[in-house]
């Protein structure tokens, strides 16, 4: 047998599995033309979640990384159906699994989450006290992931209106950051940075007065408002080694004032802050010389820190667009931007499918979702076909002219 017959052979792995995302991309598009085809699907899927539970812990972090990949980059509601054994080998890799498997199980728990209508509640409830275990615990890589699930759990659960998720692991980040302040050891630059991302996304959710909230009298930095107390702890960040860390402690400070200003639209908001030392700090960033410093660094250094000072200086907030089909959705100001680029960079490049599908995201970014029949996607594409075609034929017809042109001022020349 050579090399081309092994590669078409149904028994090869390889084939195998570029067929099963072969029907993954159908399900998702068109769905199964038939009953037939329907169960075919449901029992591949079915094996994927089934050997979530192999004995072979190589064998479990491949599926795994298989599923989260299918799951995250098509729009599959069929996996309401698999949820319950979904989650029940989660809880066992989450258990008894490594370090790797627990991330990829992490994961796999927030694209359910995503994907399967209603069921954030649950999973908040069941997986609370052990994602908050693994965040302070455990190889970086575990803590990072379980301090991202919380959040984003955390925000999809004011979708429903319930901000006390948000509100305690606002306050679980924000211990961590007062008891890591420039560890001696090194290595928790991309922690911190997370944990910072996470403080920013949470506080992005709060009702507006949130950020004047007065403190007590016998809180450790001697703040008078909760806004005093967000921005003081950004800043002790603002000069640490990373880049990383002082791009999200410099969002955080910025994501502050945006929300400061918001409430003084309503109140004065008496602050013990000196703005113009924070704005002298931000300057600084923004204009780095250092020849210590790369380039490359300095450049990402230099836009994000022109950004920031924008929004404390001139309430120059960013803006976002995102674009579905024919529609376009404009997002402005901090919270919003935060809350999107959480979600763009955990789903990747399968952020436009959810986007265009997922009722969760309609909810959190105020659009609607418009549901097509079998037989309006079929019209709408045949129509596009059809204006495909158009614009070939007219395409190539000007080739033609400009071709016609050209040869008779070449026969002219000669």
């Amino acid at each position: 047998m050579n090399q081309r017959q092994k590669r078409n052979n149904q028994n090869n792995p390889k084939r195998k599995k570029q067929k099963r995302n072969e029907n993954f991309v159908q399900k998702e598009n068109e769905g199964p033309s038939s009953e037939e085809e329907s169960n075919q699907f449901e029992t591949q899927f079915q094996e994927l979640v089934d050997s979530l539970m192999d004995s072979d812990s190589i064998t479990r972090k491949e599926k795994y990384t298989e599923l989260n990949h299918h799951i995250s980059h098509y729009y599959l509601p069929i996996v309401e159906e698999f949820y319950d054994d979904a989650l029940f080998a989660i809880k066992n890799s989450l258990k008894k699994g490594s370090s790797e498997e627990q991330v990829l199980a992490i994961k796999c728990l927030l694209l359910f989450s995503i994907t399967v209508e209603n069921t954030t509640s649950d999973i908040y409830n069941q997986f609370e006290s052990i994602l908050l275990k693994y965040s302070l615990e455990g190889e970086n890589k575990l803590k990072i992931a379980s301090l991202e699930a919380l959040g984003i759990l955390a925000y999809f659960m004011t979708s429903t209106g319930d901000l006390d998720p948000s509100q305690n692991i606002l306050r679980h980040c924000i211990s961590i950051l007062k008891n890591n302040i420039l560890p001696e050891n090194g290595g928790h630059e991309l922690y911190i940075a997370k944990v910072m991302k996470v403080c920013s996304l949470l506080l992005s959710l709060q009702e507006t007065d949130f950020i004047g909230i007065e403190l007590s009298d016998n809180n450790q930095l001697g703040d008078d408002i909760f806004f005093d107390y967000i921005v003081n702890i950004g800043r002790n960040f603002l000069e640490y080694p990373d880049l990383g860390v002082r791009v999200s402690s410099g969002e955080l400070i910025a994501l502050a004032f945006n929300l400061k200003d918001r409430l003084e639209m309503e109140e004065v908001v008496d602050t013990n802050i000196d703005v113009d030392q924070v704005i002298e700090i931000f300057t600084k960033l923004m204009k780095e010389y250092s020849q210590k410093v790369s380039k490359k660094t300095k450049k990402i250094q230099r836009s994000k820190f022109k950004t920031f000072l924008s929004s404390i200086e001139e309430c120059d907030y960013p803006t976002d667009l995102i674009t579905i089909k024919s529609n376009k959705i404009h997002l402005e100001e901090w919270p919003k931007i935060i809350q999107l680029n959480t979600i763009r960079a955990f789903l990747g490049s399968g952020f436009q499918k959810h986007i265009e599908k997922n009722f969760l995201f309609s909810a959190l970014f105020g659009y609607q979702i418009k549901v097509e029949t079998r037989k309006q996607k079929f019209f709408h594409k045949r129509t596009q076909r059809k204006e495909q075609k158009k614009n070939k034929k007219s395409r190539q017809q000007t080739r033609a002219k400009d071709r016609k042109k050209k040869n008779h001022v070449e026969y002219n020349f000669m």
